[in-house]
C-alpha cells in the first residue's frame, strides 16, 4: 500500500511540472516580452542624455564666444584660451574657464607640455581673468602681489640685490630694485627670488627694459620652491664676532656678504687658512639680544681667502631659526632710506 501511495504522489507532481513545462519558443518570446521594454527605457535615457550634451555643450560654446567678445581678446588669446579650454574643462563646461581658476589651471598645465604658448601670454590672461592668487604657493609671476619684498640675481650667479614689485603688467612685471646695479640691463637672464609663509620660490626671466632702478621683466610659468635659497647671497655690511678654538676673546670683523650657506668678511689675521674651524657670533637684527647664545652662534669653516684679504667661510652647524633670519635678509629692501645695519650696493658684473 505505501508503494502505490508513494507512486501516486509521484504522478501528481509530474501532472504538476507538466503545466508549466514550456517549449523554448515560447520562453524566448517571454524573454523577448521583458526585456524589449526595458532596453527601449535605457535607449531612451542614452539618446536623451546625449542630446542634453549636445544642448548643453551649445550653450557652452555660445557662452565662450560671449566672453571672448565682452574681454576684447586678441585672436591669439582667444586660440590660447581654446587650448586652455580644451585641456583643462568638459565640453559642456568650457564657457568656466573664465570665471574658475582651477579649470584654467588644469588647462595651462596640460599645455606647457606643449611649450605651444609663451608664459606672457598667459600671464596677461591671468591678470585679465584675475587669476592672481595672492599669497600662500604662487604658481606664476603673476601671483607676486605689488609691494612685495623680492631678490634678483643674474643667472648663475650668487649675488642677489634687494628689489620689490611696483606693478603688474600684461606686458611683463615691473620691479624696483633697492639699488642701481649696472649688470642688470635688457637681454639679461635672472633668476628671481620670492619669500612667502610657505617658503622661498623661485623663477627664471628676462630683463625686457631697464630703466635706473626700473626693470621691466618677462613674465613666467614656472614658479618653483627654491632649493638653492642657501647659495645666495647678497652683499651685507654688519659687525659680527669670530674666534677660532685658540682664541681666548673674540674679534669684531665687518662682513661683506652674507646668505643661508655662508658669509665673507675682510681680516688681515694670517692664521685664518682653508680649513679653518671658527665660530660665529651674530647681532641684531639677526639674533636679538635677548636670545640665548647659542641661537645666535653658528660654527663655520674657511673654505678659501681671498688677495685682499676676503675670508670666505661656509655654515657647518648653524640653527635653522637663525639660518631663516639671515635668508629674509636677501629680501630686505630700504629703498631711498638711509643705510644702518647693511649696506647692499652689488659689485658691477660683465
Amino acid at each position: 500500500m505505501g508503494i502505490l501511495i508513494q507512486t501516486a504522489g509521484q504522478l501528481f507532481l509530474q501532472d504538476v511540472v507538466q503545466v508549466y513545462q514550456r517549449s523554448p519558443a515560447e520562453i524566448a518570446a517571454f524573454l523577448v516580452l521583458l526585456f524589449v521594454p526595458v532596453a527601449a527605457l535605457v535607449s531612451y535615457g542614452v539618446v536623451s542624455r546625449r542630446r542634453e550634451l549636445e544642448r548643453a555643450t551649445a550653450r557652452a560654446e555660445a557662452a565662450f564666444r560671449k566672453a571672448c567678445n565682452s574681454r576684447n581678446l586678441s585672436p591669439s588669446h582667444v586660440a590660447l584660451m581654446e587650448a586652455i579650454a580644451q585641456n583643462g574643462a568638459r565640453p559642456e563646461q568650457k564657457h568656466l574657464v573664465f570665471d574658475d581658476e582651477s579649470l584654467f589651471n588644469r588647462g595651462v598645465k596640460a599645455l606647457a607640455a606643449f611649450g605651444t604658448f609663451a608664459d606672457d601670454s598667459i600671464s596677461a590672461l591671468r591678470l585679465s581673468l584675475g587669476f592672481t592668487r595672492h599669497g600662500g604657493v604662487p604658481i606664476s609671476s603673476v601671483s607676486l602681489p605689488e609691494g612685495s619684498p623680492i631678490a634678483i640675481a643674474i643667472e648663475g650667479k650668487p649675488t642677489v640685490v634687494a628689489a620689490r614689485i611696483r606693478t603688474q603688467k600684461k606686458q611683463g612685471v615691473v620691479v624696483e630694485i633697492e639699488q642701481t646695479w649696472t649688470a642688470l640691463r635688457a637681454g639679461r637672464r635672472v633668476r628671481i627670488l620670492y619669500q612667502s609663509s610657505t617658503g622661498v620660490y623661485s623663477f627664471i626671466s628676462t630683463i625686457l627694459k631697464a630703466q635706473n632702478r626700473l626693470l621691466l621683466l618677462r613674465h613666467s610659468e614656472h614658479v618653483n620652491r627654491s632649493q638653492r635659497r642657501r647659495y645666495f647671497r647678497r652683499p651685507v655690511e654688519t659687525g659680527i664676532l669670530i674666534a677660532t678654538r685658540k682664541d681666548a676673546h673674540p674679534d669684531a670683523v665687518t662682513t661683506v656678504d652674507m646668505g643661508g650657506g655662508g658669509l665673507s668678511f675682510v681680516s688681515d689675521r694670517s692664521d685664518l687658512q682653508v680649513g679653518t674651524s671658527l665660530t660665529i657670533r651674530f647681532h641684531p637684527p639677526l639674533a636679538p639680544e635677548d636670545e640665548r647664545v647659542r641661537a645666535s652662534t653658528a660654527l663655520a669653516r674657511v673654505v678659501r681667502v681671498g688677495d685682499d684679504n676676503t675670508v670666505h667661510v661656509q655654515f657647518t652647524t648653524i640653527r635653522e631659526a637663525l639660518r631663516d633670519r639671515i635668508i629674509s635678509s636677501l629680501f630686505s629692501f630700504t629703498g631711498d632710506n638711509e643705510q644702518t645695519s647693511s649696506s647692499a650696493r652689488p659689485s658691477s658684473e660683465a
